[in-house]
């Protein structure tokens, strides 16, 4: 079997590409290949004057990869991973998606909306009301190819265009989740786990998600580039 663990490197971001030796310290220690994004090849927004959610869209990508790589996992780009972090193929069952929930906390009622707008353009699912998953990081086999089948129009046009049509298609498919524990993409939203920087530097994924997290990001990538050796 083929594993590649798969992230963005697109030329509109600069900053993009900085995580790299990181993720393949990773991908190499547990029988994975790096494979950056490095192309946009999708080119589609549907909130124009927001032109980094096209880029998050090129995501949609992982499709096609999916007909090269048996499983894959997904790293947002502004994501760091702790030396001593296990292998995430390991811990998901093949049949399953594996994420992590962000839909708690104070900020919840944000991903409520995301879920209202999508089944308010794409069609009601039935008891769906909770379970929003971040797609910083994704775990991912063959069989979850179609999640990332889309035509344009079903893209829904909100906050997270991406993150939110993925979420769509996995419930729409009916796939099974395996849910990881925050520390597996551990974000702003999780408080004070994210803000006290000894409890921020011990998850083994850390996800420097939104406005709120770049400040963080330097002296971080400097503290694991350090802790892996580079």
């Amino acid at each position: 079997m083929s594993f590649a663990l798969v992230s963005l490197c697109l030329n509109d971001h600069k900053q993009w590409g900085r995580s790299h030796p990181i993720f393949e310290a990773y991908a190499e220690r547990h029988g994975m290949v790096f494979v950056p994004i490095t192309e946009r090849r999708i080119r589609f927004n549907p909130r124009p004057l927001r032109p980094r959610l096209g880029l998050y869209l090129e995501k949609l990508q992982l499709g096609d990869l999916l007909l090269d790589y048996d499983r894959i996992v997904y790293v947002d780009a502004d994501v760091l991973i702790h030396p001593e972090a296990p292998s995430l193929l390991d811990m998901v069952p093949e049949e399953r998606f594996g994420c992590v929930r962000e839909d708690i906390g104070p900020l919840a009622w944000k991903r409520r909306e995301e879920i209202e707008a999508v089944c308010g353009k794409l069609g009601n699912i039935e008891e769906w009301t909770k379970g929003y998953f971040n797609a910083g990081v994704m775990v991912m086999s063959k069989v979850h190819r179609e999640v990332f089948d889309c035509e344009r129009d079903s893209i829904p046009r909100c906050r997270w265009p991406d993150q939110t049509y993925f979420n769509y298609r996995v419930r729409e498919l009916g796939l099974k989740i395996k849910w990881l524990g925050s520390e597996y993409n551990l974000v702003p939203e999780f408080g004070e786990a994210f803000w006290r920087t000894s409890i921020r530097r011990a998850a083994h994924f850390i996800h420097y998600a939104g406005r709120e997290g770049k400040p963080f990001w330097d002296e971080d990538l400097s503290h694991f580039q350090k802790a892996w050796g580079l």
